[in-house]
């Protein structure tokens, strides 16, 4: 099962459907120290020590305007991006300045990838829907041909999906998610199997998301995954 800080809640308000960016701290403090590893693979050891380094000490800036605001913030739980965009016009620009430099001083490392994932949440909260897709789709562009980076092409392609639904590209949405499911390094198979789900069951392809559901049923037995399949296919009956 996946940390409860990358699940995502489809129930919920659509723009909470990425609150799961809030704990990226916590995946690059694990990747500075000891290096984080997806199918097997750790992505680090591809990188020199070097870089790497110095790729997370310049979203360490980013980090630490985050962890100032929220201690500052009266909801200390709150997701820090959140607080983020609720800031000075002038601390957003720099944040968003800060964002952009480690994608382009670092490209394809973990450090911008997930300087790409906060600049996508951002971008969410603000409503620039066309900022959101542009960041998402350059995320997947980078990340779709590596194992190692499959975890990152997966929440990329789950939230770009989520955005165009909110849009009403529902048909853009299932493309996504089929696109997505259809690689040969597949990360969150299972929530991504659960967005094709509901993104059929509001297109009105009952008999297609009830397959959907079943296989998550059948694939992923005695899981949260499964049980929220077993719910939700009782809706799409309705």
């Amino acid at each position: 099962m996946l940390p409860s800080f990358l699940m995502i809640d489809h129930e919920s308000d659509p723009i909470k459907a990425e609150q799961w960016i809030m704990n990226l701290k916590i995946l690059g403090l694990l990747g500075l120290v000891g290096g984080l590893s997806w199918g097997g693979v750790t992505f680090f050891k591809k990188m020199e020590e070097k870089s790497q380094t110095k790729a997370f000490s310049q979203l360490a800036k980013v980090e630490a305007m985050e962890d100032e605001l929220l201690k500052s913030s009266e909801i200390l739980s709150k997701d820090p991006i959140e607080v983020i965009a609720e800031a000075k016009v002038e601390t957003q620009e720099q944040y968003v300045s800060e964002l952009k430099a480690v994608i382009k001083d670092h490209p394809k490392t973990s450090a911008s990838f997930m300087a790409a994932l906060r600049l996508g949440r951002y971008y969410s909260l603000k409503n620039e829907v066309e900022n959101v897709k542009t960041v998402y789709q350059a995320l997947r562009e980078q990340t779709q041909s590596s194992e190692d980076a499959s975890l990152f092409y997966a929440m990329a392609s789950e939230a770009l999906a989520v955005t165009l639904v909110n849009q009403g590209d529902l048909d853009g949405a299932l493309k996504v998610y089929d696109d997505a499911l259809g690689r040969k390094y597949t990360s969150l198979k299972p929530v991504l199997m659960l967005g094709k789900a509901r993104t059929q069951g509001a297109m009105g392809l009952k008999a297609e998301a009830t397959s959907t559901y079943d296989s998550i049923v059948k694939d992923y037995p005695s899981t949260t995954y499964s049980q929220q399949a077993q719910a939700l296919k009782v809706k799409v009956s309705l």
